[in-house]
C-alpha cells in the first residue's frame, strides 16, 4: 500500500508538472491566455488527483489500524494464555461418603452420614484465599431437574464455610467433611445432590475463580456413593 501511495503521488507531480508547462505557468510557449476549456480540464483533472490521493491515504490508514488491531489481539490472546499456564486450577482430588455411621456425641450414639472431599490445585501458581461452601440439596423433581437446577430444591442443609489462606501447586487441601444427623434427611425426594462451591484468587491478575462441583447420591440395596457429574 504504501508503494501505491509513493507512486501516485510521483504519477500526480509528474502529470501536474506537464500540465502547468502546457499552460504556460512557467513562461513556455507562446499561448497567452489559457482558453476556459481548458482551464475546466485542468481544473478537473487536478480534483481528480486529489481525491485519488486522498484515497491511497485513506487505504493506509485503515490497513495501519487493522495491522494494529490484528496486533493488539495477537497481545492480548498471548497474555491469556500465559495466564491460562500459570494460574492456580483447583479440582476435586478425592471424595467419599459414608451413610449410616454411628457417633458419640455429646454423651449418647447418634447415627451420622459424612461425606468428606480433597481439592487439588493442578496449576503452576498459588491458588489465595481460597473459600469452600458446601450444602446438600434435595429435589422434588426427576433427575434431569435437579441435574440442570431448573428449579429450587424443598430442602436444603448447610454447613459453615471452610477456609485456606494458600493452596500451593500440586498440592492438595486439608480434607474438607460434610456431617450431619441421618435423621435429617426427608423421607420422600427424587434427587439428592451435595454441591461445593469455590472461590480463589489466581495470580498474577488476582482474578477471582468461581467454580461449583456438583455430586449425586446413589443408593442400591445396602450401598450408598457418590458420583461427581
Amino acid at each position: 500500500m504504501s508503494n501505491t501511495l509513493v507512486v501516485g503521488l510521483f504519477a500526480g507531480c509528474m502529470i501536474g508538472f506537464i500540465l502547468s508547462m502546457l499552460a504556460g505557468a512557467f513562461g513556455v510557449g507562446t499561448i497567452q491566455a489559457v482558453p476556459p476549456w481548458l482551464q475546466g480540464v485542468f481544473s478537473g483533472f487536478a480534483t481528480f488527483v486529489s481525491i485519488y490521493a486522498v484515497y491511497l491515504v485513506s487505504e493506509t490508514l485503515r490497513a495501519t489500524g487493522d495491522t494494529l488491531s490484528a496486533t493488539q489481539d495477537m497481545a492480548k490472546q498471548q497474555a491469556e494464555t500465559n495466564i491460562a499456564q500459570t494460574r492456580a486450577w483447583l479440582h476435586v482430588h478425592d471424595f467419599g461418603y459414608e451413610a449410616n455411621e454411628e457417633t458419640f456425641h455429646e454423651g449418647e450414639y447418634e447415627v451420622y452420614d459424612r461425606i468428606w472431599v480433597s481439592l487439588r490445585n493442578f496449576g503452576n501458581t498459588p491458588a489465595l484465599n481460597v473459600s469452600v461452601n458446601k450444602a446438600i440439596k434435595f429435589y422434588s423433581g426427576g433427575a434431569d431437574d435437579a441435574a440442570n437446577s431448573k428449579h429450587d430444591p424443598f430442602l436444603k442443609l448447610p454447613s459453615e464455610p471452610v477456609r485456606f489462606s494458600a493452596v500451593p501447586p500440586e498440592k492438595n487441601t486439608k480434607t474438607i467433611y460434610f456431617a450431619f444427623p441421618s435423621s435429617e434427611w426427608p423421607r420422600q425426594y427424587e434427587e439428592a445432590v451435595f454441591e461445593l462451591e469455590v472461590t480463589y484468587l489466581v495470580m498474577p491478575s488476582r482474578g477471582e475463580i468461581f467454580e461449583k462441583f456438583r455430586f449425586k447420591f446413589c443408593f442400591y440395596e445396602d450401598q450408598a456413593w457418590l458420583e461427581l457429574q
